[in-house]
């Protein structure tokens, strides 16, 4: 759960929390359901990179690795 900072909490239920007390699904996907299952069910691929979190919002490894894909495709 490092994509909430590290502040996740567990409840009692076995459910997790963030910092605001909203419920984190444990869908087990990286982004909205609806994008992620629509691409894959497509036969696109999802492209994530692990960035620190003072990068999170930042980092361009992930777009970086998919100009390399987009870049195979020609």
């Amino acid at each position: 759960m490092e994509f909430c900072g590290g502040s996740v909490h567990e409840r009692l239920t076995g459910l997790y929390e963030d910092s605001e007390g909203m419920v984190i699904e444990p869908f087990t996907l990286r982004d909205n359901l609806m994008l992620e299952g629509g691409v894959i069910a497509s036969g696109g691929c999802l492209i994530a990179a692990p960035a620190v979190q003072v990068e999170r919002y930042t980092s361009l490894a992930s777009f970086e690795h998919c100009v390399m894909e987009a870049a195979a495709l020609v």
